[in-house]
Parts: structure tokens; C-alpha cells; sequence
């Protein structure tokens, strides 16, 4: 299996409800993409000036998943709204042992 962790810098003037829509956005990945067999969506509790502001986890069978999942409609249109509201990205996807998902 396939991890693939995503850390957002949200821009300073983000409202509330742009991170609640950016958050749902985001979790609704896994019932628009078939290939996503987990997705989990958190904000940062640490708040320190070096901490990203939301983090996604993403569990896939494969790499080949990933690009599918990463050209897919929803997830261009959901980039859209992270390249609105987010600074920076980074990411980073790695092998797992099969998970309970």
C-alpha cells in the first residue's frame, strides 16, 4: 500500500469557513475517487510558526492509484481551491505494509 501525506500552509487572511469547505473538499476525495481506500483531513494543534495548518492522509493500493486519484476531476478541482487558500504544499507518498482500512 501506498501512503500519501499532503501538509498545507494556509495563506494568513483564510476565513473559518474556507478551511471547514477546504476540509470537506478534501475528506470527500474518497467517495469521488474509487481508488482512495482511506482519507483522513486534521488541523494542526501545535499552532507554532513553523507548523503547517492541515494535514492530509491518503491510503492507496498502489502508485499507479495515485496518479489516477491525482488526475482525476475532483482532485484538479480541489487543487483549484488549495492553490487559493493554501501557501504552500508539500507532500510525500511511501510504502506501507497492508493496512486495516
Amino acid at each position: 500500500m501506498i501512503r500519501h501525506i499532503v501538509l498545507f500552509k494556509l495563506k494568513p487572511k483564510v476565513t473559518k469557513q474556507e478551511v471547514e469547505g477546504l476540509t470537506r473538499g478534501l475528506s470527500g476525495l474518497k467517495e469521488s475517487i474509487e481508488q482512495v481506500r482511506a482519507i483522513e483531513v486534521k488541523m494542526d494543534v501545535g499552532r507554532t510558526p513553523n507548523s503547517c495548518d492541515l494535514a492530509l492522509d491518503a491510503l492507496f493500493d498502489n502508485m499507479e492509484d495515485v496518479k489516477t486519484y491525482s488526475e482525476s476531476p475532483a482532485h484538479i478541482e480541489i487543487v483549484k481551491m488549495v492553490e487559493r487558500l493554501c501557501e504552500s504544499r508539500m507532500k510525500i507518498d511511501y510504502q506501507i505494509e497492508k493496512a486495516n482500512v
